[in-house]
Formats: C-alpha cells, sequence, structure tokens
C-alpha cells in the first residue's frame, strides 16, 4: 500500500496511543513520559505494517511526524480536561469558603484541617466537617442546571482573570510542564518511530 498505507496505519496507532495516553494521565493525575517513547513505537509499528513492512525512508518520516503530533496531542487532550473541567469537589468547595467566612463572622471556632499543596483547600479533607456539610447542602440546591451554570462562570472567570483563551490556558500549562525529561522521551519517540516506520530497524538498508 505505500506511503499512503503508511500513514492510514500510523494515524490509527497514534490516534491508540495519544487516547490511551491521556486516559492514564487523567485517572493517575500523573504523566508518565516514557510512554511518549511508546507511542512513537507504535506509531512506527502502524507505519510499517499499513505500508506492507516497505523499506522506506519516506514512511519513516511520516511515522515521525505523526508520532509528534500523538504525543502533543494526547497531552493537550489531558491537560484541556484538567485545567477546563470544574468538579463538583472543587465547586463545593467554593460555597464551603463562603461558608467558613459567613461561620466565622458569628463567631463560631472549629479546627482546620492541614491545607492541600500550595495551601490551597479544595477537597473535603481540608474543611471542618460542620462546614463542608454546609457547602455540599448549598451545592446540592441549586440543581443540575443552576450547577451547570455555576462551573460555566468559575471557567469565564479563570479565563477573565488569566486574560487567556481556554487553549491558551492549556498551550501554557503544556509549557510549563514540558521539562528535559520530557524532551528526551519525545526525542526517542521520533527516533523510533522514524526507525520502525522506515523498516529500518534491525539496520536493514
Amino acid at each position: 500500500m505505500g506511503a499512503l498505507g503508511a500513514v492510514i496505519g500510523a494515524l490509527l496507532a497514534g490516534f491508540i496511543g495519544s487516547a490511551a495516553w491521556a486516559l492514564l494521565i487523567l485517572k493517575a493525575n500523573y504523566e508518565i513520559g516514557w510512554l511518549a517513547w511508546g507511542i512513537g513505537g507504535l506509531v512506527g509499528l502502524g507505519a510499517l505494517i499499513g505500508s506492507g513492512r516497505k523499506i522506506s525512508p519516506m514512511n519513516g518520516v511520516l511515522a515521525a511526524v505523526i508520532a509528534v503530533l500523538s504525543v502533543f496531542g494526547g497531552k493537550f487532550a489531558a491537560i484541556h480536561h484538567q485545567v477546563t473541567d470544574v468538579s463538583d469537589e472543587f465547586a463545593t468547595s467554593m460555597f464551603a469558603d463562603i461558608v467558613a467566612e459567613e461561620f466565622m463572622d458569628e463567631g463560631r471556632n472549629f479546627d482546620w484541617p492541614p491545607a492541600g499543596e500550595d495551601d490551597i483547600r479544595e477537597d473535603e479533607e481540608h474543611y471542618p466537617a460542620e462546614v463542608w456539610a454546609e457547602g455540599v447542602s448549598r451545592w446540592d440546591s441549586l440543581g443540575s442546571d443552576g450547577q451547570a451554570g455555576y462551573k460555566t462562570s468559575l471557567r469565564e472567570n479563570a479565563m477573565e482573570f488569566t486574560g487567556q483563551s481556554e487553549t491558551e490556558m492549556v498551550m501554557s500549562a503544556i509549557k510549563d510542564n514540558l521539562d528535559l525529561f520530557d524532551l528526551l522521551f519525545i526525542g526517542l519517540a521520533i527516533a523510533t518511530a522514524f526507525r520502525i516506520g522506515s523498516g529500518m530497524m534491525g539496520g536493514e538498508e
């Protein structure tokens, strides 16, 4: 099938690899950099099989390009969800903050559990039980439509505060999270995709 088959095979493999990587990042809340290398190998294999195992440097180049797009596609999808998704728990914490302020104005005292990372409170474990319970009650009272509208307002406020669109916020997050290890594994993904996709993995000429 030649180059067309290589592209089709690489795209299918890249879609599978990037989707799996994005899902893993979201589920584990942790990015395993070396999996980018695995995506490169998977894309290269897809290109090789799609081309009918034809030895062709051009197929290797196509596989390398698609590997890069697949790696960044998976990364973009995962970070987009992390940046733009507003969980029920986070939204509830906004109400819990209001409740806490009201309680303190009334002179009520309670013991605060330690805050989370960067001294941020956004989970149930970071609030006194009575504060969280009242926050949950107020969140539930909004109903599904009210909750959806509140989440939308939080996203809009975040964009207004940063002065960025959702896409710009995601790209900034990706840039901030890129490090030398990411670049290393992306480089390995490119090289591996080329070697396998070109049919020269074993050193054949």
